[in-house]
């Protein structure tokens, strides 16, 4: 959810993943969701038990010398024991996507649709295991020989889904346009302070940075936004609709608001990676249509909701798998000097010792949920526990919020818009709860509901943005 006008406020990308029964490849198929000022949902999945075919835990990473991260609902139809049945390797499985995707664009996609459906396809330098330790991936090992230097080493004999090989010119170009990607997609605020990439040899590539950064691992490890791709891949293809990576997936066909086909990349980096030989994604947004089709077979697995997850936790048919997972659920100010109540600092803390995040995890997320911070597990050795944060830094205190507005000149408050994601439909849910909170420092919120792109739009036009 954002506000009208958007610009800064901490992201908090992916904290914990879950281990799973059906792990497929090296990513998990959970939403990473985190709550507005920072809590990431302890995600639901529904599968269909006996779908084909259930693959096995991928294989550990070798060990790196770099640093490690810290690590009214459907009723239930009359099921039967599900048969227990081998793991084996093979088959065809369809997810159901909540969101579309939009598109593929490698870059600057804010659409959760379309990072799932896409990330498949592609590899960044470094990956998480399922605890959230950094390791290799494109890159063999690194090294910071200061603050503001990483040099990267490439695995050698790599290939691109063409067939081309990387290597460190793929990564320039990768890295540097994802500072600013080609529209449709938008500048984020994930991105490290790398102030340009050096081709050292064919092999090997420098990060020159602004300044120390403890983001870098954990940026590439997500790998939302950081994907290597051919050099002059935006040239050569129609990247809204086609996409080459070096990912376990290649893809075969996109149509717009129905499916992604992918079948399985055979030359795949991972020996014996990946274990399915077609995957789909179809589009399902509303959620009694995908808990219908996981039903009935027409999908192997699909996201729910918290509620949904529970109300599906006796059917033997169907099984329900949950652990914490992650992806930013923030409040976005734009602050640029134009006189707005909230380009003053007081009013934000005002703002965020307001939200009482707990309600948020109770109501929206039926206690399923943790609190995190700006920089969370997974991104380094800077992030703060939750209980420092519930204590100190996102601590509800209503009568220091209104200190704070009165401090700041707005004791008896002002209106704002705040535009909140239509689908999934928890934006909308955890905007109407930051509303309500919001009264009581005089703060008259209006909620407007819109789809993922008129919001894109409009961040789009806001040359903050784009800058």
């Amino acid at each position: 959810m954002s506000n009208q006008h958007t610009d800064s406020a901490p992201q908090m990308p992916s904290q914990d993943r879950l281990e799973e029964k059906n792990t497929f490849s090296r990513r998990n198929f959970l939403k990473r969701v985190a709550i507005a000022g920072g809590a990431t949902l302890l995600g639901s999945i529904a599968a269909a038990c006996g779908a084909t075919p259930t693959p096995a835990p991928p294989a550990a990473a070798a060990p790196t010398q770099a640093p490690a991260a810290p690590t009214k609902p459907p009723a239930a139809a009359p099921t039967t024991p599900p048969v227990a049945k081998a793991p084996k390797r093979g088959g065809k499985l369809t997810w159901g996507l909540e969101v579309p995707p939009v598109n593929l664009v490698p870059f600057g996609a804010i659409s959760q649709g379309q990072v799932l459906s896409k990330e498949l396809l592609y590899d960044s330098l470094v990956e998480w295991d399922k605890d959230l330790n950094v390791q290799p991936a494109l890159a063999e090992k690194w090294e910071t020989p200061d603050d503001k230097t990483w040099i990267w080493h490439l695995k050698k004999g790599l290939k691109f889904h063409d067939g081309s090989e990387v290597t460190a010119d793929d990564v320039k170009y990768s890295i540097e346009l994802q500072a600013n990607p080609p529209a449709p997609g938008i500048k984020v605020s994930q991105y490290p302070k790398i102030a340009s990439v050096d081709v050292v040899d064919k092999y090997t590539a420098k990060f020159n940075m602004t300044g120390p950064d403890p983001t870098v691992l954990g940026y590439l490890a997500w790998a939302r936004y950081s994907a290597i791709i051919p050099k002059g891949l935006y040239d050569k293809i129609k990247v809204l609709t086609q996409g080459i990576g070096t990912g376990p997936f290649k893809l075969v066909e996109y149509v717009e608001n129905d499916r992604v086909v992918n079948i399985s990349n055979k030359d795949y980096w991972k020996p014996g990676q990946p274990y399915l030989d077609e995957l789909t994604f179809k589009v399902l947004p509303d959620e009694s249509s995908r808990v219908a089709a996981l039903r009935s077979g027409a999908i192997d697995g699909c996201n729910v909701s918290a509620d949904i997850a529970r109300s599906l936790k006796n059917d033997t048919n169907i099984t329900v798998l949950k652990g914490p997972v992650s992806a930013p659920r923030v409040l976005q100010f734009t602050i640029k000097g134009d006189g707005k109540p909230w380009n003053k600092k007081e009013v934000r803390q005002a703002i965020s010792k307001a939200i009482d995040r707990q309600v948020i995890i109770d109501n929206v997320y039926a206690g399923e949920a943790l609190l995190t911070g700006p920089v969370p597990p997974g991104y380094g050795d800077w992030f703060l526990p939750q209980e420092e944060l519930a204590s100190k830094w996102f601590k509800y205190d209503v009568a220091g919020a209104q200190k704070l507005m009165a401090d700041a000149g707005f004791k008896d408050g002002f209106e704002i818009t705040l535009n909140a994601i239509s689908q999934p439909a928890e934006y909308t849910q955890i905007a109407e709860v930051v509303k309500e909170q919001l009264k009581k420092i005089n703060i008259t919120v209006k909620v407007v509901s819109e789809e993922l792109g008129t919001i894109a739009k409009t961040l789009l036009a806001n040359p903050v943005f784009r800058r």
